[in-house]
């Protein structure tokens, strides 16, 4: 969409991040079992089709304790257990709040614009740090309760680490003697754990017996022992561990082969509750600091996730139990996919019922000389979305300096239809039977896909042409899809009219040479069944359908290669994506509404929801307009848009 570029240190970083879908963990029990009564458990969930908070009860039936429209997250009790600070996204960004243990007398701790979330007390219960994009980046911020001046006003916020050398600052959990660890990422992307000393300022490396502590999502014991999430070759394989700082070793609690994460403390320090999805689910579990098999106390088609405890002896009997419900897989005629960020989240596809994944081809990158091909990236990106169990999508783009004219921008078009043959012959070889489609170009009725040229759609049609001669060559199974083009009514001085391109496409294309045509059917903040504006919105799709077949195309189906809804920014200007700006509930009941109406549509093979994960990716800053589609917050947490598709593509 609009010509995303990517960092490159990042994406190759996180784009070897995978998961193993259907892989167990330590085989802990699908049953749900009984809560130990040493603690009371509280949890966040989008049972209630946003993000809320719950408590878990002594036979295993959950209460809900506080619900937002548009999503709550990231609870944690303070250290006396009698009061809750979360993660609140009612003014359509993260605030943080706190509230009585029971739910009771809400007070608001910051009020930015920007994305505020990850709280933690401060052993003394006067202090919360929580981790901040008021920067632009994410950065660890402080605010003291008795700076407060009155509940419904925000306290004033300090930040921290200021001169810390790291990138990024996540994840931040207080030590009994009032540090805080955290885990923070290098300018070369690793990620590990350190320790920050409030009094000085000063970070420093949380060293263990072989120096840094890869590892991400700490949290503290009562001895100083810290539970975390480590990985050893591939970061999807992940490993709940604990650094013990009197021995100075790291020791393995739970072997994961997908997504397991946020740890917490039992109230005694005696055992660890973490979060992993597993295989059908994200559930609840606890284990024994001194391993063995964990228990799983929660078993809900629903996100539950972010677990935090008191003693048991400070609950209160619970009135109102939650059913447990049956997961299903999708029943859609629609093939839906999703454009995916990170490979390390790619596993939540199996969560919403998806089927296809979405990946990228920067040729480029792959074939900076004649013939020299270099596939890390493409490799990787392959590889993942098998280790997922997805079909892949792959969109070709960008051509290489020697390809197109001298002092061009990369996705200027090739000069020759000769030179993208080749290339597609060697990638299509490499890749026969792995992968499922390919996407020719981006949205080429924009000038700013083409090179910073007027679009020309006859030129484009030849290189389609190209494209599906050679793919033909060597893989007969594989789609030919026509690049996505950009909804753009009557087009403008930079746009061609989105009707008027595919109708001299279609007459200037070479017949039955290509499998489907892509569109970018946007829902410029209109609901999916309004009749489009100015020629913007979902069904723009039916004109472009009454055009196909017009042109004797009715056997080619369309596939939505991108769709969605932004939704408002408080913080950022997103510039021309402002127009038709939701907030979070009116995202989600477009998107449910959305796959309805595209599911009634016959001639649609294929939807991608743009987009997964954007909002979590490091290599885009705070105010980065490409986040606020995603269907995730920047906490990892689950968007209501994101339940919505869910409870809608998993019914």
């Amino acid at each position: 969409m609009w010509g995303v570029s990517r960092e490159v240190r990042w994406f190759l970083l996180l784009l070897v991040i995978g998961c193993r879908l259907m892989g167990a963990p330590d085989a802990p029990s699908p049953t749900v079992g009984p809560v130990s009564t040493a603690f009371e458990l509280i949890f966040a969930s989008d049972r209630g089709g946003a993000g809320g908070l719950y408590v878990l009860d002594d036979d295993g039936q959950a209460r809900p304790l506080v619900q937002s429209p548009a999503g709550v997250w990231d609870p944690a009790l303070s250290p006396d257990g009698y009061r809750l600070v979360y993660t609140d996204y009612a003014a359509n960004n993260g605030d943080i709040v706190v509230v009585n243990a029971d739910g009771t007398g809400r007070q608001v701790l910051t009020d930015h614009p920007a994305d505020d979330y990850w709280p933690a007390w401060s052993p003394d219960g006067v202090a919360v740090a929580f981790v901040s994009e008021r920067d632009g980046g994410q950065d660890l911020y402080l605010v003291r309760l008795d700076e407060c001046r009155r509940p419904d006003h925000p306290c004033p916020a300090r930040r921290l680490a200021a001169s810390s050398p790291l990138a990024l600052h996540k994840y931040p959990a207080w030590a009994p003697d009032g540090t805080l660890v955290f885990s923070g990422v290098d300018a070369a992307g690793l990620e590990a754990l350190y320790r920050l000393d409030l009094a000085s300022d000063a970070v420093v490396p949380l060293v263990g017996p072989e120096g840094l502590v890869k590892g991400t999502m700490p949290a503290v014991g009562p001895d100083g022992a810290v539970a975390f999430v480590t990985w050893e070759a591939l970061p999807s394989e992940r490993t709940l561990a604990l650094w013990l700082p009197t021995e100075q070793q790291v020791r393995s609690l739970v072997r994961a082969g997908g997504w397991l994460g946020h740890p917490s403390w039992t109230p005694d320090g005696r055992a660890v509750l973490f979060a992993m999805w597993n295989g059908t689910s994200h559930d609840l579990y606890v284990v024994s600091r001194e391993g063995g098999k964990p228990t799983q106390l929660t078993a809900n088609v629903a996100w539950d996730d972010t677990p935090t405890a008191r003693p048991a002896s400070m609950a209160s009997s619970p009135e109102v139990s939650d059913s447990t419900d049956t997961p299903s897989g999708p029943r859609t005629r629609v093939w839906w996919g999703a454009n995916v960020a990170r490979f390390d989240q790619a596993y939540l596809m199996h969560d919403l019922g998806l089927t296809w994944l979405k990946g990228f081809v920067d040729w480029a990158r792959v074939e900076p000389e004649p013939g020299r091909y270099e596939w890390r990236d493409v490799e990787l990106t392959v590889r993942e979305a098998e280790r997922v169990g997805a079909k892949l999508l792959l969109r070709i783009h960008n051509a290489p300096a020697w390809a197109r004219p001298p002092d061009s921008p990369p996705n200027t078009p090739p000069q020759s239809p000769d030179a993208l043959a080749h290339f597609v012959r060697a990638l299509g070889t490499r890749y026969r039977g792995r992968v499922h489609a390919y996407e020719f170009w981006n949205e080429p009725n924009l000038a700013f896909e083409w090179g910073g040229q007027w679009p020309e759609p006859a030129r484009y049609a030849e290189l389609v042409s190209a494209v599906w001669s050679a793919l033909r060559g060597v893989d007969e199974k594989a789609l030919l899809v026509v690049g996505g083009l950009a909804v753009t009514g009557e087009g403008s001085e930079l746009a061609v009219g989105d009707l008027d391109y595919a109708r001299a496409f279609y007459a200037a294309v070479e017949p039955g040479t290509f499998d489907a045509f892509g569109l970018h059917p946007y829902g410029f903040g209109r609901p999916p069944g309004a009749p489009p504006e100015q020629g913007l919105g979902v069904r723009r799709a039916e004109a472009h359908r009454r055009l196909m077949v017009a042109a004797g195309l009715e056997q080619v189906p369309i596939w939505f290669t991108e769709m969605g809804w932004v939704l408002d920014a408080p913080g950022w200007n997103l510039g021309e994506h402002e127009y038709g700006a939701l907030p979070f509930a009116l995202q989600a009941r477009y998107w449910a509404d959305g796959v309805t109406l595209i599911e009634e549509w016959p001639w649609v093979q294929a939807a991608f929801i743009f987009n997964l994960d954007f909002s979590t990716a490091p290599w885009y800053p705070a105010g980065e307009q490409m986040r606020w589609y995603a269907l995730l917050n920047p906490d990892g947490s689950p968007r209501p848009a994101y339940t919505a598709l869910r409870s809608r593509l998993r019914r």
